[in-house]
């Protein structure tokens, strides 16, 4: 019945999200992970231990299901719109793991055993079990920067049932050398992904939800400024609603005293200094400013700064590593990303196409 349950929840689950649209990162991966739900219950199914060509699709599909969690975390809770290179090789170097895990497992069946194929089968196992460590110390890290109060809930849970589940498989992988989870332990793996599944079902479909990014295509043309955020009439995720006074100070705090160029600068820090609590300034940012990270809330500022800088002629002999730090970024690594994930281009390329003579 459990299994049942959670096949019939997860195919729910990929519905919402291929509403969503395939063509952005979290519908696409939503309803990949929701294939990965339901392949594992199916492939871990005793009945279907030896259903031939269905039992191998549904588990190779549950092989790629640490990948599909980590772009999905990705794409859910980073508001990832475009995937970088290397999110892309990682990815591709993984499915060739997956290619020779399958390899490794009809050598077995064959009869056919290896120190090569339990070598094979051992580091995809390891490969999976530190995707989902990785991701699940990704999700609480950022958890203090997530401005959206529902889907810091929503870390935990993840977190939670995860948990729950990559626990029970590797002791199920100590005890039973690998094979598919039976018994207590079947019964605990189904339990998680239901309840994972019913969780985000529950999370997608709530009236007020603002718990997912826009799907809306970034703007990638050339910009020479970044818009400056500005109050709007949108409520804050979790009422009561905040004070005007409130917004004020948070936009005289980044425009004028420019406390964003502080790399150290943190939410605790900040509200610290503005004299409010750190749940208030949340509400602040999220409802009054329309941000839902508050690093991609300072980065909005530092980035409009640079490239300002990039577009003046007469700061083109300051090196870009000099205008990243000195807008608050603590590497060129993290202003990289931030600025080709804007604009889809460098920051060489940015100054160079901005200084470029008009008519050319």
């Amino acid at each position: 019945m459990i299994r049942g349950g959670g096949i019939a929840a997860s195919t729910i689950l990929g519905f919402l999200f291929a509403r969503r649209g395939l063509g952005s990162p979290i519908g696409l991966f939503g309803v990949l992970i929701a294939l990965a739900i339901a392949g594992f219950l199916v492939c871990a199914a005793p009945w279907m231990q030896h259903a031939g060509p269905a039992w191998w699709i549904s588990s190779t599909i549950c092989h790629y299901a640490p990948l599909f969690f980590w772009l999905f975390s990705r794409a859910f809770f980073d508001d990832i719109r475009r995937f970088s290179n290397i999110e892309g090789m990682a990815a591709a170097i993984y499915s060739l793991l997956v290619m020779a895990y399958i390899w490794a497992q009809h050598q077995g069946n064959s009869g056919n055993h290896s120190d090569f194929t339990e070598a094979v089968n051992d580091l995809f196992r390891l490969t999976g079990l530190g995707i989902g460590l990785y991701v699940m110390f990704d999700v609480i890290r950022e958890y203090r920067n997530d401005l959206i109060e529902r889907r810091r809930k929503a870390r935990l849970y993840m977190v939670g049932a995860v948990g729950t589940l990559f626990t029970v498989l590797v002791i199920n992988n100590i005890v039973s050398d690998g094979r598919a989870p039976g018994g207590w332990f079947g019964s605990l793996v189904a339990a998680s992904l239901l309840a994972l599944s019913v969780g985000l079902i529950l999370m997608i479909t709530r009236p007020r939800r603002d718990i997912l990014p826009v799907t809306a295509p970034e703007n990638t043309k050339l910009q020479t400024t970044a818009p400056t955020p500005t109050a709007s009439k949108k409520k804050a995720d979790d009422p009561p609603e905040f004070a005007e006074e409130e917004l004020a100070a948070v936009i005289a705090a980044m425009e004028q005293e420019k406390v964003y160029r502080d790399e150290t600068l943190t939410i605790v820090s900040l509200a610290a200094k503005l004299g409010t609590q750190e749940y208030l300034l949340r509400r602040v940012i999220n409802g009054g400013l329309e941000q839902r990270n508050f690093t991609s809330f300072l980065n909005g500022y530092r980035l409009q700064e640079i490239e300002e800088a990039l577009s003046d002629p007469a700061r083109v002999k300051i090196p870009i590593l000099t205008l990243a730090l000195e807008a608050g970024f603590n590497s060129i690594g993290p202003f990289n990303r931030a600025f080709k994930d804007k604009h889809g281009i460098t920051p060489k390329q940015y100054r160079q196409r901005a200084l470029e003579p008009s008519g050319k």
